[in-house]
């Protein structure tokens, strides 16, 4: 029996660490206001953003990854960083 496997059986691998996470999207605090990037990932259907001097990080699930994704950077620019976690 392989290690995952062996963690499904014993129950010690949790539903959330098999399963994949969100997806981010960073963007320089430059590109965008706090409140025009917030208002831009809502509309494109993120999760949730979070913003600091260094930038914004918006989060989205895996199923709207792509659409945010696209929809931030026709307005913004690309990303800083994109990726799936």
């Amino acid at each position: 029996m392989d290690l995952t496997a062996l963690l499904i059986f014993t129950g010690a691998l949790s539903v959330a660490a098999a399963s994949p996470g969100p997806g981010i999207i960073e963007y320089d605090s430059s590109k965008a206001s706090d409140d025009a990037m917030l208002d831009a990932a809502i509309e494109a259907g993120a999760d949730d953003v979070v913003s600091s001097e260094s930038g914004h990080e918006i989060y989205a699930s895996q199923e709207t990854f792509r659409e945010v994704a696209k929809g931030l950077e026709a307005k913004f620019g690309e990303a800083r960083k994109a990726a799936l976690t």
